[in-house]
């Protein structure tokens, strides 16, 4: 049984280990940064664990009168896109929705729910520190990449002037375990009317589910708490709740569980592999029958629409199947019981 340590709140490497149950890392920040110009940076083709962005953003007001702006509106101009092998899209995520991971996966804290104040005629700039979770078995790919997108146009007045990204890759050589094959995020959005518990957005992938952020909003697209329940449904002939909670008691969770530094209006996050699963891959999605469906259900007062963006594992399913090899979350030792901020991940064959 092969043994190693993790920080919960910065979970980035629990998949990754030599011969000896150690591993080799290393930090790289690429000489060209992501800009307005410089749309895109190339990366080393070793294994990559994790790609830290370090945003330096000015907004600029054009307007004779100060003016103010919400942090998200801001961040929701700007898209990273990583590839691989020129065109193959491995991740694509506005920086809003990625702020987001940071602040339940990362321990961020960046306040995405403040306001910038930008004098008349004048600029004002913001430090957004941001982090993209892999693995990228990158040693397969003859070309691995960064690529950003920016509509400049904030409001009617505010405009990101300019921007420049940092890029600094987290490298090694050691092989990423199978069935590891790479991260994705995907994005499913979908409007909701108020009254019962209903169906909303259906979870459609092959892959392994590991974490949720899910955003509320009312009609007027602006974030909001006035939800009543929620839950994860698998819909066949019948349907079957696997997650059902009143919105209250998941916020609390959500609190009490990851200890966020802020708690966004109108945010969940859900890590499926705790709630949902209890081991390191979370829901695969591959195992559903035929005709299953899994759909991320609501109640609500008001109408609006849920935007529900996973964090999901691609896996070799054959090779994860054929082993029953699962990592399983448990406490090991007196000095790790004390600490409740570590975990070890046991390697175990469950069959």
């Amino acid at each position: 049984m092969k043994k190693f340590f993790l920080n919960p709140k910065n979970n980035f490497f629990p998949f990754l280990t030599n011969s000896k149950g150690e591993m080799m890392i290393t930090k790289i920040t690429h000489a060209h940064e992501l800009t307005l110009d410089n749309k895109t940076t190339e990366l080393s083709t070793h294994n990559c664990l994790g790609i830290f962005l370090n945003a330096r953003i000015s907004v600029s007001n054009s307007d004779a009168k100060d003016a103010t702006v919400n942090i998200e509106d801001v961040l929701n101009k700007i898209k990273f896109n990583v590839r691989k092998n020129n065109t193959t899209s491995l991740i694509e995520i506005d920086a809003f929705t990625l702020a987001l991971f940071n602040i339940f996966d990362a321990n961020s804290y960046f306040n995405v729910d403040a306001n910038v104040k930008i004098p008349k005629e004048s600029q004002q700039n913001i430090i957004v520190p941001l982090y993209v979770d892999g693995p990228f078995r990158a040693e397969d790919y003859y070309d691995f990449d960064i690529s950003m997108t920016v509509n400049q146009k904030v409001s009617d007045v505010v405009s990101i002037s300019d921007i420049a990204v940092e890029v600094t890759g987290v490298y090694t050589d050691e092989k990423i375990n199978d069935p590891i094959v790479e991260r994705t995020k995907k994005v499913f959005k979908k409007g909701f009317v108020s009254g019962s518990y209903q169906e909303v957005v259906r979870l459609n992938t092959t892959n392994a589910v590991q974490q949720g952020i899910i955003i509320f909003r009312d009609k007027n697209g602006v974030r909001t708490d006035n939800i009543k329940k929620i839950g994860l449904r698998v819909v066949e002939n019948t349907s079957t709740d696997i997650l059902m909670e009143s919105y209250a008691s998941a916020k609390m969770i959500c609190k009490l569980q990851y200890n966020p530094k802020i708690m966004p209006r109108g945010v969940l996050f859900l890590d499926f592999r705790h709630e949902v699963t209890g081991d390191y891959y979370g829901i695969k999605m591959w195992r559903l029958n035929k005709d299953e469906k899994l759909f991320f259900a609501v109640e609500s007062d008001i109408e609006g629409t849920i935007e529900v963006a996973t964090k999901e594992l691609v896996v070799t399913p054959e090779l994860l199947d054929k082993s029953n090899e699962e990592i399983i979350i448990t406490p090991t030792s007196p000095e790790i019981d004390s600490n409740p901020d570590y975990y070890s991940l046991d390697f175990m064959n469950m069959g």
